[in-house]
């Protein structure tokens, strides 16, 4: 999949969320015009993706996913078991450190979150939207079936970003039913892509 280039005139002018995922392709079709040509990611259970964009002191890190792969179902829930799992996977979702470990030596902090998904809006003590606050429904039907995704980034601030030499991804720790992710890069130094298992999930660009 060929990554995009992202000047920054443009860059500025488009959310975090839908930056990210645009630099690997994977902006939703309803992003808008910021983002249109940009082809949405195929749906596959098991899949995973992430866009992971470092500019200056700002690591950002992208990730599309089916609601399948985190909580075992796409659907809105209903049962206290599901409404509970949509529970734990905001609070795991919540802690970005534990999902995403920069170089130590770097010293980044998460400084923002941005999640959107089908019925996170049901429950309100749980639920998040974009930075103002709008949830967005990111289902869509594929003949008999309905597919939900879940898009997400999370921003660190990094005070020794020349210490940056990669990440540790540790989605697949709190979330099984990711067997694959497909990590795309922009970085210093170029683009690349890579392929992430549960036995090999560590990104490195230095």
């Amino acid at each position: 999949m060929k990554l995009l280039e992202v000047p920054a005139f443009v860059r500025d002018g488009i959310p975090q969320l839908l930056l990210a995922l645009a630099v690997a392709g994977l902006a939703p079709a309803s992003a808008g015009a910021s983002t249109q040509g940009v082809g949405q990611a195929a749906h596959v259970h098991g899949l995973a993706r992430l866009a992971v964009v470092v500019d200056g002191p700002l690591l950002s890190i992208g990730l599309e996913s089916p609601l399948h792969n985190l909580v075992g179902f796409e659907h809105r829930p209903r049962t206290a078991e599901q409404s509970e799992a949509m529970a734990r996977m905001m609070a795991a979702l919540n802690a970005p450190v534990d999902l995403f470990a920069p170089t130590a030596g770097a010293a980044c902090s998460p400084v923002r979150i941005a999640i959107e998904a089908p019925w996170l809006s049901d429950d309100p003590a749980s639920g998040r939207g974009d930075d103002h606050g709008h949830q967005h429904d990111h289902q869509h039907g594929h003949g008999q079936h309905d597919h939900a995704d879940l898009y997400a980034e999370f921003d660190f601030h990094c005070d020794k970003p020349s210490e940056l030499l990669g990440l540790g991804v540790e989605l697949f720790v709190h979330f099984p039913g990711i067997e694959r992710i497909h990590a795309e890069m922009a970085v210093p130094g170029g683009q690349s892509a890579t392929w992430l298992v549960p036995g090999r999930r560590d990104l490195r660009w230095r």
